[in-house]
């Protein structure tokens, strides 16, 4: 079972969150990740506050499974995570695929007293040649981390109009 937590990224009392390790591991480790991977965990942009398609202070809106059954000997499934999220200023969806998921593990954080599910912070990892980790926790505790194999963005779901 994987863990919420950071592997690279530290929140200092003081100074905030700390994320040179974290940057320098993934310019280190880009050209491991798929394209679409790599141009999501690269970009700057997609952690801090402003961005229109940052993660950070994004609201998730749904995390949905699906499980798929394959093809070949003996009974597989394949399983599927889809996330969709509100952006910051409340104007557009975005929606991250993860296929090939070996294993995931959501929690809602404390509910009675912080009923949204904004994004504090995130962290791509390479686990292996084909295995990849995504650790999403939010500002009022809780998050998800899904280990995978592929992925991708769906953008500009436009809300409200």
């Amino acid at each position: 079972m994987i863990v919420i937590r950071f592997e690279r990224i530290r929140e200092d009392e003081d100074l905030g969150w700390l994320v040179d390790e974290y940057f320098d591991y993934i310019h280190d480790v880009a050209d491991r990740m798929p394209p679409e991977l790599r141009d999501f965990a690269v970009r700057s942009e997609h952690y801090q506050l402003q961005g229109k398609y940052s993660l950070h202070d994004s609201r998730m809106r749904s995390f949905a499974i699906r499980k798929e059954p394959t093809e070949g000997e003996g009974v597989s499934n394949a399983t599927s995570v889809d996330v969709i999220f509100l952006d910051q200023l409340f104007e557009h969806e975005f929606s991250l695929h993860y296929g090939g998921v070996s294993s995931f593990v959501v929690t809602e954080g404390d509910l009675p007293t912080r009923r949204a599910t904004d994004v504090l912070m995130h962290e791509v990892s390479v686990l292996s040649k084909c295995n990849f980790r995504h650790v999403v926790r939010f500002d009022g505790g809780g998050g998800y981390a899904v280990e995978f194999s592929s992925f991708n963005r769906k953008l500009d779901l436009t809300v409200g109009n």
